[in-house]
C-alpha cells in the first residue's frame, strides 16, 4: 500500500492503530531507523535525559488511541481510582479504631506500617498520582493489570521522548496523519505544574521530592530542572528540592528540607524497605501528620493501594457491599479491571483448580515492581508454577485472570546493516491520574509480555488522536 492509499482509509473504532502500523511500515528503511534514532539520542542527551544513567530506550512505533477508546477508560478508570481511595479511607479509620475488621485482616501483610497510615493528616485525597497499567486483548478491550499509587514512572521523560520522536521523518509523516489530543502527561511541564497548584493555598509553596538510600532516581533531575526553569521565568510559586526521606525535618509545625519549608513532599521510594521505628525518618513521619504540609500520595496509597491486593479487594463481593460501592462502580469494575483474587482467599477445591489448570492464570508477588515475581502459566512448566503458587499464598500473593496481551510487528536496523529485521513484540499503555483528572495515556513494549522499561523494554510514543480523516 502507499502512504496515500494508508491515508485514505475509513477512521472507525479502532482502526488508529493500525493505520499507524501500516504508515510506520510503509516509512521504515534502514537509514530512516538510523537518523531517527540518532535524532532522538541527540534530543533526549541535550536535556540530559536517561534511565537512571543509562540510555532511554525508545521504540519508533508509536502507539494510537481514539478518543472514544480514551473517554470510556477514564470514565471507568476513574470510578476504580475512587474506589480504591475509598478502600484506604475505610482502611485507615478501621486502623485508627483499632477494629478487627474486615480490611484490616485483609491488608494484615502490611501491619508493620499501620501506625504511620493511621497517623496521617490528610487534606487531599490519598492518590493524588495514579497509573493504570493496561493490557489489550487485541480487539480493543484494555483491561486494569496493575495499580501504581506509590511513585508511577512517566511523569515527564515519555512526554520528551514524544517530542523528540515527532521531530524526526518517521515521526513526522505518523503525527501529521492524526488530529492529536494533548494532555497533562504530554507536557513535559505538566506534572510540575500539577504539584504547584497543589501548594497554590499553602503557606509554603516549595515541593520536596524524596528517595530512600538512592533507589528509584529515574526523573528526579529532570523535575528539578524543569522546575528551577518554571521557577525563574516566575511560572510557578514553589521549587522542587532533592533529597532522601532523611533529609525532612519538622520544626514549629513546619517541614523542612536542608532549611527550605515545604508545602508537598512526592515520595520516591522502595515503601517496603521503609522500617517506622528508625532514627532517621522520623522527621519525615512527623512531616505526614501537621497541616502545613501534605504528601502527595499517603502512606495508605504507598502500602495499600499500590498491592496488587487491592485490586483482589475491588474484586470480592463482600468488601464491595462493605463499602457500598454502586451497581455503576462494580460494572466498571467487572469490564475494566483483570479479575484478581488473592491466593490465600481460595478454598482448598479452587486452589487445587488453580494448580492444575495454569493456562488462563498470572501469578504475582504483591509489591513487586518492575515486572519482578509474574508467573506466566501459559509460559510456565507445571512443577514451577506449584512450587510458585504455593510460596506465593503464603506472601500475600495474588492470581490474575491472564490477557492474551496485544503483539506488534517492530522493525530494526543495525548500526553496520543496510537490512530491516523484523521481530515480535508485546505493547501495552498507561492512563495517569493527576488528581482527580484523567492526564493521559503513556506506553511500553517488550520482547517479553511483562513488560517494564526498567526490565529491558522501551518506552513508545503514544498519541491520543480523533476520528477525524488525517489531517495534512
Amino acid at each position: 500500500m502507499t502512504i496515500q492509499s494508508i491515508l485514505e482509509l475509513p477512521r472507525s473504532d479502532g482502526a488508529a492503530q493500525r493505520i499507524a502500523e501500516l504508515l510506520y511500515m510503509a516509512g521504515m528503511t534502514p537509514q530512516v531507523y538510523k537518523s531517527a534514532h540518532s535524532d532522538i539520542r541527540t534530543y533526549l542527551t541535550a536535556q540530559s535525559i536517561t534511565f537512571e544513567g543509562r540510555s532511554l530506550p525508545v521504540s519508533l512505533q508509536p502507539n494510537v488511541i481514539d478518543t472514544n477508546t480514551v473517554r470510556e477508560l477514564e470514565a471507568d478508570l476513574s470510578r476504580i481510582r475512587t474506589c480504591i481511595n475509598t478502600v484506604i479511607r475505610q482502611a485507615r479509620d478501621d486502623i485508627r479504631a483499632k477494629r478487627n475488621s474486615v480490611l484490616t485482616q485483609f491488608f494484615s501483610h502490611y501491619s508493620d506500617w499501620f501506625d504511620v497510615i493511621a497517623a496521617e493528616h490528610r487534606a487531599i485525597p490519598d492518590i493524588m498520582l495514579m497509573r493504570f497499567d493496561l493490557g489489550s486483548d487485541g480487539v480493543g478491550a484494555w483491561k486494569a493489570m496493575e495499580p501504581n499509587s506509590a511513585c508511577p514512572g512517566g511523569v515527564i521523560h515519555c512526554a520528551h521522548l514524544r517530542q523528540a520522536w515527532s521531530t524526526t521523518e518517521i515521526g513526522k509523516q505518523i503525527a501529521r496523519s492524526f488530529k492529536i489530543e494533548d494532555n497533562q502527561i504530554d507536557d513535559p511541564t505538566g506534572f510540575v505544574r500539577f504539584m504547584d497548584r497543589l501548594c497554590a493555598d499553602r503557606p509554603c509553596k516549595n515541593v520536596a521530592i524524596c528517595n530512600y538510600n538512592g533507589i528509584y532516581n529515574n526523573e528526579l533531575e529532570s523535575l528539578a530542572k524543569t522546575s528551577s526553569k518554571l521557577f525563574k521565568a516566575g511560572e510557578t510559586s514553589g521549587q522542587i528540592l532533592l533529597g532522601d526521606v532523611a533529609d525532612v525535618t519538622v520544626r514549629d509545625g513546619v517541614a523542612y528540607m536542608r532549611d527550605m519549608p515545604l508545602g508537598l513532599i512526592y515520595n520516591k521510594i522502595d515503601q517496603l524497605a521503609i522500617n517506622p521505628s528508625s532514627t532517621e525518618l522520623q522527621g519525615w513521619i512527623a512531616a505526614s501528620q501537621l497541616k502545613t504540609c501534605d504528601f502527595l500520595n499517603s502512606f495508605g496509597a504507598l502500602y495499600l493501594g499500590e498491592a496488587k491486593s487491592v485490586f483482589a479487594a475491588l474484586c470480592r463481593q463482600d468488601i464491595q457491599d462493605l463499602l457500598g460501592f454502586t451497581a455503576e462502580d462494580v460494572d466498571a469494575i467487572r469490564r475494566t479491571v483483570s479479575y484478581t483474587t488473592r491466593i490465600a482467599d481460595l478454598t482448598e477445591a479452587q486452589f487445587a483448580d488453580l494448580s492444575e489448570n495454569r493456562h488462563h492464570w498470572v501469578l504475582k508477588q504483591d509489591a513487586a515492581t518492575r515486572g519482578e515475581g509474574v508467573v506466566v502459566g501459559a509460559q510456565t512448566s507445571l512443577a514451577t508454577w506449584k512450587e510458585r503458587l504455593t510460596k506465593y499464598s503464603n506472601e500475600n500473593g495474588v492470581a490474575q485472570r491472564a490477557i492474551d496481551i496485544s503483539k506488534r510487528i517492530s522493525l530494526k536496523a543495525e548500526d553496520d546493516s543496510c537490512i530491516l529485521e523484523a521481530s515480535t513484540e508485546f505493547y501495552g499503555t498507561d492512563m495517569f491520574f493527576f488528581g482527580d483528572d484523567p492526564a493521559g495515556l503513556v506506553s511500553r513494549c517488550h520482547s517479553s509480555s511483562v513488560f517494564n522499561v526498567g526490565n529491558g523494554g522501551q518506552e513508545v510514543p503514544t498519541l491520543v488522536v480523533s476520528q477525524d480523516q488525517h489531517v495534512q
